[in-house]
């Protein structure tokens, strides 16, 4: 680890939003040691050296935080999450969730689930009487309807 010395840029390793630079003075010693840092939001306080970490000049983007085993900012962390999701197959998001006014059950949309994981992209929806098999249907046909041209798609008879 680092020696922490006056003059140190650090910030508080359980809220990294804070940041500061360590000055001259201290209270304490040995395992109850704990350094003047000097904020920079303006407030000056004492905090023990394991809740400190040096800031380096090194990237601060949220994968070189994680891969080094640092902490980053929550903003960062969902702009990261809203990248991956928005880059890949969105598979997992439901288009179709909020397009009607029909009030769905959780079980009516492990179809939709399903023909989205489907490598022939096909499903069999059979099930009990009453279970809403027309809701399932519908659901399947809003959602290839947002995710893409409905009236390119090849239509099929079994």
């Amino acid at each position: 680890m680092t020696e922490l010395k006056p003059g140190t840029k650090v910030r508080l390793r359980d809220n990294p939003t804070r940041s500061g630079v360590i000055g001259a003075g201290s209270e304490g010693s040995g395992r109850r040691l704990r350094l003047q840092v000097f904020l920079f939001d303006g407030a000056e306080d004492h905090f023990p050296p394991s809740a400190l970490e040096p800031i380096f000049q090194e990237s601060n983007s949220p994968t070189a935080c994680f891969s080094s085993g640092r902490y980053s900012l929550a903003k960062n962390l969902r702009t990261a999450i809203t990248h991956h999701r928005l880059s890949g197959k969105l598979a997992n998001l439901i288009y179709s969730l909020n397009t009607t006014n029909t009030d769905f059950y959780p079980h009516q949309f492990k179809p939709v689930l399903q023909f989205l994981d489907s490598p022939s992209s096909g499903i069999l929806i059979a099930d009990e009487v009453g279970l809403g098999k027309t809701i399932e249907a519908g659901l399947i046909w809003t959602e290839l309807r947002a995710r893409f041209d409905a009236r390119l798609l090849p239509l099929t008879e079994n």
